[in-house]
């Protein structure tokens, strides 16, 4: 992953696919032009929290960026997350953690200013346990966006209707787009979410 608004390239590398999280899914390109926009003209440092980071780069993104990242995902993903964070020398730059939905640790209930996730949304049966996560760790100053690629109508609906009472939006992403189209990255049919 390139970008003029990077100091430098991001490099991932996949795992045998054997956990959805060692695989580079289509919304987290997406989600890191997006970012690009979102903090273009921050003067502070986030605090930003990823659910399901598999690979790390839209953390990883998120942290060259400027905020302060924790990373997390499942105990078994965790080494590649590891691996590819060293790989790009950004090891010390974020913090790694294992988070899971059903039971999130309370140090992860507070003190974030954004909660993202990317791609995580790709089996139905796991979008409660997801929505449940976020309803728990989001607070009044904390915001979320959540990138979802539209495979099957039904999935989306399906997350719309669990989303519901987050009061959350489809952004316009217009600028994202002719920023990702220029680096030939940006796939179709796609939606972020956010609950601001």
């Amino acid at each position: 992953y390139c970008s003029s608004q990077l100091p430098r390239e991001i490099n991932v590398r996949q795992g045998s696919g054997t956990w959805h999280g060692e695989l580079l899914w289509r919304c987290a390109p997406v989600l890191c032009a997006y970012l690009e926009l979102e903090f273009k003209d921050r003067t502070t440092a986030p605090r930003v929290l990823e659910l399901g980071a598999g690979l790390g780069l839209v953390s990883m993104v998120a942290a060259l960026l400027g905020a302060q990242v924790v990373a997390t995902d499942l105990e078994c993903v965790l080494p590649l997350l590891q691996r590819n964070c060293a790989m790009n020398n950004l090891d010390h730059a974020l913090e790694i953690a294992c988070l899971d939905w059903e039971k999130p640790a309370d140090r992860f209930k507070s003190g974030f200013d954004l909660l993202l996730a990317s791609d995580c949304t790709f089996f139905v049966e796991h979008h409660a346990l997801l929505v449940s996560c976020i309803r728990l760790l989001l607070t009044s100053s904390c915001r979320m966006l959540l990138a979802h690629a539209e495979r099957r109508e039904h999935v989306t609906a399906h997350l719309l209707e669990k989303l519901s009472g987050l009061h959350v939006r489809e952004v316009d992403v217009e600028a994202a787009q002719t920023l990702a189209r220029n680096n030939e990255r940006w796939p179709s049919g796609w939606n972020v979410f956010d609950n601001a």
